[in-house]
């Protein structure tokens, strides 16, 4: 509305997570001369109430809970991965990566019974002639998973027709140097198995992986391995986020906690939900 000859212009926007200044420009696009009065930058909502350390879901809803995920920062895609049944799935190219709004500065920096622990339940594609994988991580930054930035990330290759055996991926780095990286192969897993129930554990020193077809499992047998991730400060860079990227698969259920952060009560070995 005009006001004693001046035009009040405004516009809204979202801040992506993370962000800690803003640059504002002011553009016009005509020749004669513009004066610019006042400008203000103001908060008129506030975001969803974030709590650092714990990140759980179980994908009940009917699309992704974007008080708990955002569209990762410099990504590539059109459309959010969907929900459907209980399950996260990706299985278009033009879905894109996602990011946790939790932070996760402090994932090695306990040990015991106090360690982080990651806990998620993927399945292939029923396509078994093409390949089914999911990627994900524990990285500095609201962006995809860049291996430039301090933390870790892993992917899982299911079995397909013409390579049935499962393998396991890790890579971690600090602040631009690869610390460790290795392929594994999951030979406890059959190649039919179409799920994959994973665990992880952390600590200032070791990653421990436990991978099983048959629920969650942290018994010997389904011990993945067991690594040095050699990151001195996973928060180097700033902030941690739990990523996952664009794969090829369905996704139950994922958390990340630890016991203090008031992580929920986990199934027991072997246990596998039941509203699946």
């Amino acid at each position: 509305a005009q006001v004693a000859g001046w035009e009040r212009l405004q516009s809204t926007g979202m801040v992506p997570l993370g962000a800690d200044a803003v640059v504002v420009k002011l553009r016009k696009t005509f020749n004669e001369p513009c004066l610019w009065d006042d400008v203000t930058f103001e908060k008129i909502k506030a975001g969803p109430k974030i709590e650092p350390g714990v990140t759980k879901d179980t994908f009940s809803g009917q699309r992704l809970d974007m008080d708990k995920w955002f569209r990762s920062v410099a990504s590539g895609g059109t459309t959010p991965p969907r929900v459907a049944d209980g399950w996260l799935i990706y299985d278009d190219t033009e879905m894109y990566p996602v990011t946790a709004h939790a932070t996760f500065d402090d994932l090695l920096k306990y040990e015991g019974k106090d360690r982080y622990r990651l806990r998620f339940h993927a399945r292939s594609l029923s396509d078994k002639s093409k390949s089914s994988s999911l990627t994900l991580g524990v990285k500095s930054g609201t962006d995809i998973i860049n291996i430039g930035r301090s933390g870790m990330y892993w992917s899982h290759g299911f079995g397909s027709a013409g390579k049935p055996q499962f393998t396991f991926y890790c890579h971690a780095s600090q602040s631009g140097q690869q610390t460790m990286s290795a392929m594994y192969p999951l030979k406890h897993l059959a190649p039919s198995a179409a799920d994959v129930w994973y665990t992880f554990y952390f600590d200032p020193e070791y990653v421990t992986v436990y991978a099983s077809a048959n629920g969650y499992d942290e018994s010997e047998k389904s011990l993945a391995t067991r690594y040095k991730h050699g990151i001195k400060d996973i928060a180097a860079d700033g902030s941690v986020y739990l990523k996952i990227s664009r794969s090829s698969c369905l996704l139950d259920e994922i958390s990340l906690s630890s016991p203090r952060k008031g992580a929920a009560k986990a199934p027991k070995e072997g246990q596998v939900r039941e509203d699946k």
